[in-house]
């Protein structure tokens, strides 16, 4: 049980030094890019990179779970439990 808690506290602590490191980036880079309107620059480029990969792991992870398909069998009819005396 420990260890799963860890492990979430790790995840959060990581994903929010990402998003900061990231922000950090964009930052540097908006600086970089308003000081010279050359081609964007290569921090840009990573983050866009990897954004992208991120998405699509994202895709790709929805895509292989994959739903099951349930086939439904049609209910069969009532039984008729009457006894015929007639017979």
């Amino acid at each position: 049980m420990g260890g799963r808690f860890t492990q979430a506290a790790w995840r959060r602590y990581y994903k929010r030094k990402m998003v900061e490191q990231h922000l950090k980036e964009e930052e540097e880079a908006a600086n970089r890019q308003s000081s010279s309107n050359h081609h964007p620059s290569l921090a840009a480029t990573i983050f866009a990179s990897r954004f992208a990969a991120n998405a699509l792991r994202g895709v790709h992870r929805i895509r292989s779970k994959g739903v099951p398909t349930i086939v439904r069998l049609p209910k069969p009819p009532e039984l008729d439990f009457d006894i015929d005396e007639a017979d």
